[in-house]
């Protein structure tokens, strides 16, 4: 750990020495994108399209920024499908899902978050959320339990997962999109699946989605509330949010535990997937 990195209180625990073990980057045949079919889901009179994968418990993953499950988690999603019921939806206002007319806060992507999870029965799910997603989720864990604007209850989660969150993000933070993948070469596999996929259309969505995640970010107070186990996995090369936001976030939770992937940047299950998946592994202890 860098001499500058933030102090550390006892209720986070960091567990890097995983990422450490591991031999090189994954290739693409080491870990294909692979999806399942696409779903649809109505929710709230909208369609959500997602992927599902698998059976077990389930796994819900929140993507990020680049609007696309399919990037984010495409490589991922078959090796967890062998324990876990995998759900890996396209969040409203991200085509291929519906993109009505919405205020984007956090009220609206958490109402529509518990109301894809009670359509799709994922009740005690892991919820994981990347980026964007890691903001949404961690307003998703302080309402669960509570009704949302339509009357119904928001499921309740039984572990909670950010990957490079965007929980808490201040002007100036990061890059653009050039700047998420560290290695030229995984980049280049990244871009190349990207470019084969249909386009995502956010442009509804960003117009409204900055000022929102300023004014609403999850306060510190707010954190230390959360009682869900939570893990924190961060890439250490990340240049849109700097690993000490990661670790001041697993400090502030009580019992988090945090693992730090070394040469990845700013989406781990990209970039390192093999020590993204074992992450999940020693924070669950159901994949094998």
């Amino acid at each position: 750990m860098p001499s500058n990195s933030l102090r550390w209180n006892r209720r986070a625990v960091i567990a890097a020495g995983i990422a450490a073990t591991l031999i090189g980057p994954a290739s693409a045949e080491e870990f294909p994108w692979r999806l399942p079919r696409l779903r649809r889901a109505r929710v709230h009179g909208h369609q959500i399209a997602y992927y599902e994968a698998g059976s077990g418990p389930s796994l819900v993953l929140i993507h990020g920024g680049s609007g696309s499950p399919a990037l984010e988690w495409g490589r991922v999603i078959v090796p967890l499908s062998r324990k876990f019921r995998v759900i890996a939806p396209y969040l409203i206002g991200f085509t291929p899902s519906d993109q009505p007319t919405l205020p984007y806060d956090a009220t609206t992507f958490v109402d529509y978050l518990g109301g894809f999870l009670n359509a799709r029965a994922a009740h005690g799910a892991t919820l994981v959320g990347e980026s964007l997603g890691g903001w949404i989720v961690g307003h998703y864990a302080l309402r669960q339990g509570q009704k949302s604007s339509s009357g119904q209850t928001l499921p309740r989660i039984s572990r909670l997962v950010f990957v490079d969150g965007a929980v808490q993000v201040h002007p100036g933070d990061g890059g653009g999109a050039q700047d998420s993948i560290n290695s030229p070469a995984a980049a280049k596999l990244s871009h190349d699946f990207y470019a084969s996929q249909p386009k995502v259309d956010d442009s509804i969505v960003l117009r409204s989605l900055g000022p929102h995640m300023l004014a609403q970010q999850v306060s510190d107070k707010q954190l230390e509330s959360i009682t869900t186990p939570t893990l924190v996995i961060w890439g250490r090369e990340d240049k849109i949010l700097p690993l000490k936001d990661g670790q001041h976030l697993a400090a502030q939770i009580p019992g988090a535990r945090m693992v730090i992937i070394d040469d990845s940047g700013h989406i781990p299950s990209v970039e390192q997937p093999r020590a993204f998946l074992a992450a999940l592994n020693a924070f669950s202890g159901r994949l094998r």
